[in-house]
C-alpha cells in the first residue's frame, strides 16, 4: 500500500510541476501583454499631448456667462440683447428673479416680465432654460420665492421654455436651505 501511495504522491507532483511550468509561461505572456499596452498608452498620450487645442479665446468665443449682480429681469433682457449684437447665440440659461423676490412688483407683473424676456429671447435661439430662484440666506422669504417660481414656470410653459426647478438641489426635504450649497455672502451662485 505504501508504495501505491508513494506513486501517487509522484504523479500528483508531476502534474503540480506541470501546472506551475503553464502558470509561468501564461504570466509571462500576461506580462508581455502588459508591457505592450503600457507601450501603447504611452503612444496615446504623447499622440494627445501634441493635438492642437485651442486657446482659451476660442473656447470663450463659444461659451459665455453674463452674471451681474442684483439684475433685475429688465437687466438680464438688456444683456442678452447686448449679446445679440456682436455674437451668434445658441443657447441662453437663466438664473435670475432674486431681485423681483424682494421687490413690489406682483406676481402677475413678474409673470409678464419673464414671459417678455424669453418671448425676446426665443427670437434669438429656440434653445432656453430658466433656472427656478434660488435660496439665499439674506433674500426674500420662501413664500415670496415661491409664489415668483410659480409665475416664472407658468410664463415658461406659456412661451415653451425648459423651466429647471432647483429648489431640491438647495433645500432640505423639509423645506429649509442648505447653508453647505450657499457661498460666504450667503448667495446660491
Amino acid at each position: 500500500m505504501l508504495p501505491t501511495l508513494v506513486e501517487r504522491l509522484l504523479e500528483k507532483t508531476s502534474m503540480l510541476e506541470s501546472l506551475v511550468v503553464k502558470l509561468e509561461r501564461s504570466n509571462q505572456q500576461l506580462l508581455s501583454l502588459m508591457g505592450e499596452q503600457s507601450q501603447e498608452i504611452r503612444r496615446l498620450r504623447e499622440d494627445i499631448a501634441t493635438m492642437a487645442i485651442p486657446d482659451s479665446t476660442e473656447i470663450r468665443r463659444h461659451s459665455r456667462i453674463r452674471r451681474k449682480s442684483g439684475a433685475t429681469l429688465a437687466d438680464i433682457e438688456q444683456m442678452i440683447d447686448d449679446a445679440a449684437k456682436t455674437e451668434t447665440i445658441d443657447e441662453i440659461i437663466i438664473v435670475g428673479g432674486t431681485h423681483e423676490t424682494t421687490s413690489d412688483v406682483s406676481a402677475a407683473n413678474i409673470k409678464e416680465n419673464i414671459a417678455q424676456l424669453l418671448r425676446k429671447a426665443k427670437t434669438l435661439t429656440p434653445t432656453i432654460s430658466v433656472s427656478s430662484v434660488l435660496p439665499s440666506k439674506h433674500r426674500a422669504n420662501p413664500d415670496r420665492r415661491a409664489d415668483v417660481n410659480v409665475k416664472m414656470k407658468e410664463a415658461c410653459n406659456e412661451v415653451d421654455v425648459k423651466f429647471v426647478d432647483n429648489d431640491a438641489n438647495f433645500t432640505f426635504w423639509n423645506g429649509a436651505a442648505d447653508d453647505a450649497a450657499f457661498q460666504r455672502d450667503g448667495s446660491s451662485i
